[in-house]
This record gives C-alpha cells, sequence and structure tokens, in this order.
C-alpha cells in the first residue's frame, strides 16, 4: 500500500531511482554505435537447445522439464497455448515455477543483427492469472513466428553443434520482450510490421502462458496457466528400465481434451509438466499396448507415479546375408498377427499393438526390448530386397537372427586420371528409367563406395565427383559381389561474355552433347550474368552444341564448341537478335509497377514484369516484326506492331482503361468464323452500339437472340471493316483491348 505522504524511507528509494537511472543513460552514451538487437529486452534470458520452435497449438502456456528427452503432443485443450519451445527447461525451480529472470549481460555472446530493418510494428496486451487478477512484472517475449532456417544435420557432430548454436543467436536477436506494468499491461515495440509474431509469458509467482501467429497492431490477453511435474518411472516386472514409451494424461476436467508427450530415457525416468487436479494417467508402449490407467491428484508441488510391465518378451538377434556377412541399416520389421497369444496374467491393455520396427548396428544387430508374447509377422528389408516369415515369442527373451539374399553388392572404386583414390563422389543407380535407392555401408578405405539390397540386371551409374565432371557406366549387376573401377575424368569448364544486344537479363546458356542431348542437370548450364559474362561446366571433354536461351526457354542461339580439360574461352557476338527495354505508365502518367508485359515475335511470345518504376526488359530475342501489348489491372494498351531491330531499343507504353475487345479465338465453322472474324481484329461495335469490354459484348450477344443478322465493327490492322454474324450467337473467344 502506497504511503500518504512522502517520508524518509520512500526519498531513500526515489534517490537510488534516479542514480541509476542516471548510470544506466551514462553507459548507453559508452557503448558503441552499432546494431543491438538486444537493446529492448531488459529481461532476455538465454536461449537453450528447448528453446527451438516446436509444433504447437494456440494456448496459454508451455512445457517442459529438466527431465528426459520428450516430443510434446497435446490434445485441443488450455495445454495448446503452451509448447516445449517457450518453457524454460533448463531454469526451471523444483516447483515447477518460472525462473529467476538472467541479467543478459552476464554472458558474453555475439549479437546477431536481425534481418529486417522495420522495426515500426508493436504488440500490445494484458497478462492475467487463472482468476482474472492482472500479472505485475511477467516477462513477456515475443518471437517470429515460422522459423524455418533450422540447422540440417551434418556428418561431423561439432559442427552440427556449432550451426544450432549460430541458429540460437539468431533467434536472441530476432526476439523481443518486456515486463508487465501494475496493471498487468504491456507493450512489445521495435517489432516488423510485416510479419507475426509468437507470444510467451511467464511470471514468477506462477504461470505460463503462449499464443502463435500474433500480428502487429493487435491487442491480446495472455492467460497465465499453472503447471506442476508429473514424474515417476517406467519398468520391466524385473526392475529393468523401459526406455522408450509415452506418457498419457487426461485431466478429469476436461475429458475432451488428453495430452501425451514421447519419452526417452535410459534409466526409465519420465518427467512432464501438466496442470493441478485429478487426472487419468497411464504409459503406452509400441509393440507392447497400454498400461492400466491410474486416477491420481496432482498438486501444486506435483506428483509421482510408476509404472510396471510385466509378462513382456525382448526379441535379440543378429542379421546377415546368405554367406554369413552382417548387414548394417537393414530393417527388422515386426506385425502382430490377429491370433497371437496373450498371457493370462499382464499389467498392460491387451489390444493388440501396432507394428514396431528396429534398424540394425554396423554389426548387423537389432533389438526389441519390450514386445506382447505373441505370433508375428518379420519383414527384413535392405534396400530393394525384403523377406517375410511368421516368429511366435513366449514371456522373456529370444535371440533369433535373420539370414537376407540381399541381391547384388557393388564395390565401387574411384580413381582420378593419375590414378589417385577420390572419395568425395555422388553416385545414382538407375534400372528401367528409375532412380534405386540401394543401402550405402560405411567406407572401407579411401576411394570405395559399397551399397547392397540392389536387384540383379541392367543399370546405369551416373557419378559425380567435386571438381569432375558427371560420367554414365553401364553395366550389369549380378547376384553377390560386384566389383567396378570408375574414372573421374578431368572437368571441363566453358566461359566468357555475350554481348551485341545490349545487357542481357534472364538469359541461360546450356551445353548439349552433340550425340544428344544434355543431362537433366545444372553441370551443363548457367545463368548469364547482367555484365554478360558466364561460366558453366563441369562437364566432360568433347564436342558440344552451345545454345543461349531467352527467358531461360527458347532457344534464341547455337554454335559448336569443343572443350578439352581445363578452362575454354569462348565469347559470343551475336547478330540479329534484339533486347526493349520498356517503360510503362497508368493512364495518369505513375509508374506501372506490376504490369505484364508480352512481346509475339514469330511464333515465340516473351513477357516480363514492370518492376516499381515501371520499368521491363526483354533481352536477346530474335529482331524482326513484332506486337507488344501491356497490362495492369483493368487497363490495357493498344497492340504496337512494329520491326523488332537488332541491338537494344527503348519503348514506352501508356495504359488506358479497355475500349473494345481483341479476338482471342475463332472457332472453326463457328458463326464468327463463317462472318470472317480473325485471332486480332479489335471489335469495338456490336449492331451499332459501343464495345468497351468483354461484359458490354456479352450483354449485347445475349440480347440480340433471336435475330437474323446484326453487325460488327472491326478494327484490323489499322483499317475499320464491318461484317454480319447471326445475332445471339458468336463462337470464339475475346478479352478486354484498346484501339
Amino acid at each position: 500500500m502506497a504511503a500518504s505522504r512522502p517520508n524518509t524511507v520512500n526519498l531513500a528509494l526515489l534517490a537510488v531511482t534516479i542514480l541509476s537511472l542516471m548510470l544506466a543513460a551514462y553507459s548507453l552514451l559508452l557503448t558503441p554505435a552499432g546494431p543491438n538487437p538486444r537493446a529492448d529486452t531488459p529481461h532476455d534470458r538465454d536461449l537453450s537447445a528447448q528453446d527451438l520452435p516446436t509444433r504447437s497449438n494456440t494456448s496459454h502456456e508451455s512445457a517442459g522439464s529438466k527431465g528426459p528427452i520428450t516430443d510434446r503432443e497435446t490434445g485441443r485443450s488450455d495445454r495448446d497455448n503452451g509448447s516445449a519451445s517457450g518453457s524454460p527447461r533448463d531454469e526451471a525451480a523444483p516447483d515447477g515455477r518460472a525462473p529467476a529472470i538472467k541479467d543478459p549481460a552476464a554472458k558474453n555472446e555475439q549479437a546477431v543483427a536481425p534481418e529486417s530493418s522495420d522495426t515500426s510494428g508493436s504488440i500490445s496486451g494484458i497478462v492475467i492469472d487463472g482468476s482474472g487478477q492482472a500479472v505485475e512484472g511477467a516477462r513477456v517475449v515475443a518471437r517470429p513466428a515460422d522459423q524455418r532456417d533450422q540447422p540440417r544435420n551434418h556428418p561431423d557432430f561439432e559442427t552440427e553443434l556449432s550451426e544450432l548454436e549460430l541458429h540460437i543467436q539468431r533467434l536472441r536477436a530476432q526476439q523481443r520482450s518486456v515486463a508487465s506494468g501494475l496493471d498487468g499491461r504491456f507493450t512489445i515495440s521495435g517489432l516488423n510490421s510485416a510479419i507475426s509474431y509468437d507470444l510467451s509469458a511467464s511470471a514468477v509467482s506462477g504461470g505460463t502462458a503462449r499464443l502463435s501467429r500474433v500480428g502487429c497492431g493487435d491487442n491480446v490477453t495472455l492467460l497465465l496457466s499453472r503447471e506442476c511435474l508429473l514424474k515417476g518411472k517406467v519398468s520391466r516386472a524385473d526392475g529393468k528400465p523401459l526406455t522408450r514409451f509415452r506418457v498419457h494424461w487426461l485431466r478429469a476436467d476436461l475429458p475432451n481434451e488428453p495430452g501425451n508427450e514421447r519419452v526417452l530415457s535410459m534409466d526409465g525416468h519420465y518427467e512432464v509438466r501438466v496442470k493441478p487436479g485429478r487426472h487419468t494417467v497411464w504409459i503406452s508402449v509400441d509393440g507392447v499396448g497400454e498400461s492400466p490407467r491410474q486416477e491420481i491428484d496432482i498438486t501444486d508441488v506435483g506428483a509421482e507415479v510408476s509404472f510396471s510391465f510385466s509378462g513382456l518378451a525382448a526379441l535379440a538377434g543378429v542379421v546377415s546375408d546368405t554367406r554369413q556377412n552382417p548387414l548394417p541399416e537393414a530393417t527388422v520389421r515386426l506385425e502382430p498377427l490377429e491370433d497371437r497369444d496373450n498371457p493370462d496374467e499382464t499389467e498392460f491393455d491387451p489390444a493388440v499393438p501396432r507394428s514396431v520396427l528396429a534398424r540394425c548396428d554396423s554389426l548387423g544387430r537389432y533389438r526389441f526390448e519390450a514386445l506382447a508374447p505373441g505370433r508375428y509377422s518379420v519383414r527384413i528389408s535392405l534396400g530393394s530386397r525384403s523377406d517375410s516369415r511368421e516368429i511366435a515369442l513366449a514371456t522373456g527373451e529370444t535371440k533369433q537372427d535373420f539370414s537376407l539374399n540381399a541381391g547384388a553388392r557393388v564395390t565401387l572404386k574411384f580413381r582420378s586420371p593419375r590414378g589417385d583414390a577420390i572419395t568425395d563422389v555422388n553416385v545414382i543407380f538407375e534400372r528401367k528409367g528409375r532412380n534405386e535407392r540401394p543401402t550405402a555401408l560405411p567406407a572401407e578405405e579411401p576411394g570405395v563406395r559399397i551399397f547392397t539390397g540392389l536387384e540383379p540386371g541392367e543399370y546405369s551409374i551416373r557419378y559425380f565427383a567435386r571438381g569432375g565432371a558427371w560420367a554414365r557406366q553401364n553395366t550389369t549387376l549380378v547376384e553377390g559381389d560386384n566389383l567396378l573401377t570408375l574414372d573421374i575424368a578431368e572437368a571441363s569448364f566453358i566461359q566468357g561474355k555475350v554481348t551485341g544486344a545490349g545487357t542481357p537479363e534472364g538469359l541461360l546458356l546450356r551445353l548439349r552433347p552433340e550425340a544428344g542431348k544434355a543431362e537433366s542437370n545444372s553441370h551443363y548450364s548457367a545463368v548469364v550474368k547482367t555484365d554478360g559474362t558466364f561460366r558453366a561446366g563441369p562437364a566432360l571433354p568433347g564436342n558440344y552444341v552451345l545454345e543461349l536461351l531467352a527467358q531461360q526457354r527458347t532457344v534464341v542461339y547455337t554454335m559448336n564448341v569443343k572443350l578439352g580439360v581445363g578452362d575454354t574461352t569462348q565469347d559470343i557476338a551475336v547478330r540479329d537478335l534484339a533486347t526493349l527495354a520498356l517503360r510503362v505508365s497508368l493512364p495518369d502518367g505513375k509508374p506501372a509497377a506490376g504490369a505484364r508485359v508480352t512481346l509475339v515475335n514469330g511464333k515465340n511470345s516473351y513477357s516480363a514484369r514492370c518492376d516499381e518504376r515501371g520499368s521491363a526488359r526483354i533481352s536477346y530475342v530474335p529482331a524482326g516484326e513484332s506486337k507488344l501489348t501491356a497490362e495492369a489491372g483493368e487497363y490495357r494498351s493498344r497492340e504496337h506492331s512494329f520491326t523488332l531491330r537488332s541491338g537494344e531499343s527503348d519503348y514506352s507504353l501508356e495504359l488506358k482503361a479497355p475500349n473494345c475487345v481483341r479476338i482471342s479465338k475463332v472457332d472453326k465453322g463457328g458463326e464468327a468464323d463463317k462472318a470472317g472474324l480473325q485471332v486480332g481484329d479489335l471489335v469495338f461495335a456490336y449492331n451499332g452500339q459501343d464495345v468497351t469490354d468483354r461484359n458490354t459484348l456479352n450483354r449485347l450477344i445475349e440480347q440480340s437472340k433471336g435475330q437474323e443478322s446484326v453487325t460488327l465493327s472491326v478494327d484490323r490492322a489499322s483499317r475499320v471493316i464491318v461484317l454480319s454474324i447471326k445475332g445471339g450467337t458468336f463462337g470464339g473467344a475475346y478479352a478486354n483491348a484498346v484501339r
């Protein structure tokens, strides 16, 4: 309660506050100039790997724990406002409350600048607790939604960890946070107004909340929902832990909104965050089924409940080929048969579980630690090879080895022209026009790749080494071992400059072997830069046809070239090609941003979009008789017929509201064909009435039904002609145009 008049304590507190503000201002003046993405996030905590975005619905709470690795999947409850991405797992207090706020300056971090300079957006709202009271000092964090730049897996774990740390830094740089005021209200400013944000809130007094995809300018309510810790252990009857299972819970007052979380725990322990209240809790294990459901009252301090599965079976063994060689990466899938026997004394739901799968390690070993006793169908697979059989499992551990005819095993040795081993090689197996997916085994020596699980038969092996060129080897693979030594030829590259028709745009260079089509991969093509330079390859040495493609699709120039090892320089000076620099304006004289320009040249047509200045370019197209039109929304230009000259030319187009229609199609034998209409004709009057657009012509045709003959006023190549047509009919297609 505030004092009615100042006293010594209040004055002292006021003096301390003023001094703190002065010191903060002084420190800002001493801070070096430059972007500081955390300048408005005084309460940011350190992000951890668990802060990465995960799937969640719109809910008011987040989840997380310091326990085993989990992947939460919740139903449509108040939990749906939460996910692991918004909860401080590593910093949670033992009682499940939100962590104390840390000073972001306590850790020396590399700042990453935000991707956008737009900081005009803001999101406002209020934080309230379960009783509807405003929460003071709650920490509210805004983070851009749809974070899709997740780091990819990397063969080197250290590199993968480094990329993950950089990703976390980017997330930290993009987030903003504030603390709610006395009235629970908050405003997060400095946001990019063009994107949406995910909001999370937590309070020291307890409770978390989350809202997804909130737009700038919105005013939201964050309802804090309290959580507590449910923990326990899942084991076999002999006390050995089960390592993979799913925890399920259902709160009594929310029967239609169950929650569950998958757990991977080497010691069988689990920890999940749930709301206080009376819950039904149970465990499900793939290959076993469900445990009996237990009802338990979970208080604010949490609860503990453990589960024991008895009468379980386990299956382990080795998968090898017909010569007793272990098969790494082979998969073993168990599918329970409908008539399987169930033991009399079990502590799990006797419902038939779904199929389960295990993958063999480098020694061909597989293991299922928990299965329901009974009969199973076993399917062993490797690459395109597979085999099936049945097996009966009793309580306890069963050892069962499997043998699989792995088909063709291919050992490829890659060598350079000097005989050196080449290690970094991409390999594609093609059979009957389809790419096969064999299993790649671990490399045994440099320059050697081993594949297995292929059906014997005719194959085309395509391979490419970094710095080399794609090559192809046709071969017949037999069952058992196959050994091939493949040479990596030194690659050819072609480089140069295209000139003769101004600045290129959308121009593609392609190499096609004289003997046939080029391989459908990027190593035989290159985009010509705006300064006209290009570099294409790597390709095998030999004779090629070099092609230039306008707008990356229409061949406008060809020449023969011979490529040797290394770089070949070949400049291209074209003739009889033209570049059109266009400027399009609206009826009020402003640039027609986004207008579409179409150039018809012979049998080919080319198009381009105008930039914000109303400018567009159509580069390196054949010179000659051409037709040019432009359109933007309801506006059109008239059709300009002209002779396009070689080199670069400037042209301006003015858009107007449509005042006629252009014939785009004439049905053979239809009324329009009988009347003598041609594609490209401009119809500007129908039976003496003006035609300004398609709708007008449609209405006039409808009104003329039953009339034997009506007139059409047509502009054909700037010459006006009058045609007759049966009323109420047409027999073709037309579009809005300008004459």
